[in-house]
């Protein structure tokens, strides 16, 4: 089979303006250049400095995703650094509390789809910064990741280029900062999908990586799959595979739960549209009188 040439992989996206690159696979080049067309149209509202970085203001971080126990998370803690992946910022759970540090791990033809999102977050709280790949002047309040200065400080070489989800990114930030405890909020990774798999073995690494060697504590819910087994190997198998089929009941009412929501949010939505329609079928009567 012939290569195709409209395609380019490990491509590097690359504007003038952003004054930096961004890797990506198999982007077409129409891709590329509608990325670059869509990130230039929002100007320069940030100054960037890749040199500035988030300072731990508390021994404690709170990490947040977006699963259920989102809803559980411990908001009136002033003694507490939150930080979130992107995502959550959308979740009704997050509007109104604080959130002192936000992570945008993507390449750029991702993020570029949310960053009207971002830019009206950090206007909206100005104290809550962004982690990026790089700090760009598109994205108000952001910062870049340091990666390097992390992997440095890494003696397991393994270990060091072992990020599979922007989770494992904020633990990993987080041992490194020095925190002394960490709880983690809405991180699941329960779905017996290859890539939660993989997500949840580096964050189970990296918190043992950092308990071992810094004495870091950690929490987690029960729900969490993290750290977490439904039974004891030759011991449990029977118990377990119930607990298991138990759990994945769970994840699929969870499931059914977010999809109630969305289709409820739709029929209002529709029966809006159908209320406009039935509006302006009254003004051509009229018209046509």
């Amino acid at each position: 089979m012939e290569k195709q040439t409209n395609k380019v992989e490990n491509m590097v996206c690359t504007t003038l303006d952003l004054g930096t690159t961004f890797k990506a696979k198999n982007i077409s080049e129409s891709n590329k250049k509608e990325t670059v067309k869509n990130i230039n149209e929002f100007g320069k509202i940030w100054k960037p400095d890749n040199t500035k970085q988030y300072e731990r203001k508390n021994k404690k971080v709170i990490l947040l995703g977006t699963a259920n126990t989102l809803k559980i998370t411990p908001w009136d803690q002033k003694d507490v650094d939150y930080w979130a992946c992107a995502p959550v910022m959308t979740y009704k759970e997050s509007f109104g509390h604080r959130i002192d540090l936000l992570f945008e791990m993507h390449f750029m033809e991702y993020w570029v789809q949310i960053i009207d999102r971002l830019n009206e977050y950090t206007v909206k709280n100005p104290e809550t910064y962004i982690y990026m790949q790089e700090s760009v002047p598109q994205v108000k309040n952001s910062l870049k990741y340091p990666l390097k200065k992390l992997q440095n400080d890494i003696s397991n070489q393994k270990l060091k280029t072992y990020f599979t989800s922007t989770i494992a990114f904020m633990i990993a930030l987080a041992g490194w900062m020095g925190y002394e405890d960490i709880e983690l909020y809405g991180i699941h990774m329960a779905a017996d999908e290859e890539e939660y798999s993989m997500q949840r073995s580096c964050c189970e690494s990296w918190l043992n990586y950092w308990h071992g060697k810094t004495g870091i504590n950690y929490w987690l819910p029960d729900e969490s799959s993290v750290m977490s087994s439904s039974y004891i190997y030759g011991y449990e198998q029977e118990k377990g595979l119930l607990l298991l089929a138990m759990n994945h009941k769970r994840g699929l009412q969870n499931g059914v739960t977010e999809l109630t929501k969305r289709f409820e949010a739709l029929k209002e939505e529709l029966y809006m549209q159908k209320g406009a329609v039935a509006g302006i079928e009254q003004y051509i009567r009229t018209i046509k009188k």
